[in-house]
């Protein structure tokens, strides 16, 4: 019964809708003048400018759902024609990640904490730990952890000071921000080269767009660190993680990752001279989810 209920519901929402459809077409053609109809011929030019405008709209009014719902109005009407519709949808989605982009690109977060220079700096002492280079100063080096794991960031910060010097550096010297993702990681990174290392041999940071399974793994069995970036990812979105496994799970590759978020299910316990200390949970994701990928490399 309550099936049939939830299925009549959903009914009901879509004619409703449908219905609001029908009398905003309908309102749009009759108030539509000639001015209107050839202002919008006028814009048809081509796809950027169509693009164009699904972007500002939706980064004005914040949400492409309303831009579709618009747009689907007008073709109905005959106002603009499904070619043009249909690049206003798109530019829509790419619209509505703009203040995410805008808000990376600002200075907020730029002398607070950012998850990007956490990962980017654990990354950059594994590769010293295991090379034996000096990638990362003495002063910046963060210390190996014991048994003893810290249960509060007090205890963090007092048994392992070292932990979050690189990280600072990175935000406040190298300019990682806090939604920092794509170019604006590899920029710090090469920042932090220039400033830093005096190497002939050089370590290297490139990224890409919807990385392949294959050269992750290529990756991760070299021995060499990987930092993926989320996008639309569930708990796990617009995140940035370390990469420090893989394996196949029913046809897909997963990823193991550290999420650097210390929430209770993410985590385990364990008690020691009378205290609780905690450690992070294996988390795997699917590679899907990863859209930036960025991988070291050693020349």
């Amino acid at each position: 019964m309550e099936i049939l209920m939830d299925v009549l519901l959903m009914l009901g929402g879509v004619a409703v809708f449908m219905y609001g459809m029908k009398l905003m077409s309908s309102g749009l053609e009759q108030s539509a003048g000639s001015k209107i109809r050839n202002l919008f011929k006028k814009l048809d030019r081509n796809r950027v400018v169509n693009y164009g405008i699904g972007i500002g709209s939706t980064a004005v009014v914040q949400s492409s759902s309303a831009t579709s719902i618009m747009t689907v109005g007008l073709a109905h009407a005959d106002i603009i024609t499904v070619k043009q519709g249909a690049g206003y949808i798109l530019g829509a989605k790419v619209g509505t990640t703009l203040t995410a982009f805008l808000f990376a690109l600002s200075g907020i977060g730029s002398g607070g904490f950012s998850i990007s220079a956490v990962f980017g700096a654990l990354a950059l002492n594994y590769l010293a730990l295991q090379t034996g280079e000096p990638f990362v100063p003495t002063e910046c080096t963060s210390e190996l952890l014991d048994k003893d794991l810290p249960n509060s960031a007090n205890a963090l910060e007092q048994k392992y000071p070292r932990a979050g010097k690189l990280s600072s550096y990175l935000i406040k010297a190298c300019g990682m921000r806090a939604a920092s993702f794509a170019f604006l990681i590899t920029r710090a990174f090469r920042k932090y080269v220039r400033t830093i290392l005096t190497l002939k041999s050089k370590i290297k940071l490139r990224w890409t767009l919807l990385p392949r399974s294959e050269t992750i793994k290529k990756q991760i069995d070299s021995g060499l660190p990987i930092l993926i970036t989320t996008t639309f990812a569930g708990e796990f979105s617009w995140h940035t993680m370390l990469v420090y496994g893989y394996r196949e799970s029913y046809g897909k590759t997963e990823l193991l990752v550290h999420s650097g978020w210390y929430k209770s299910k993410f985590n385990k316990s364990y008690a020691l001279s009378g205290e609780t200390h905690f450690y992070q949970k294996e988390i795997w994701l699917d590679k899907k989810l990863a859209t930036f990928a960025y991988y070291f490399s050693l020349d």
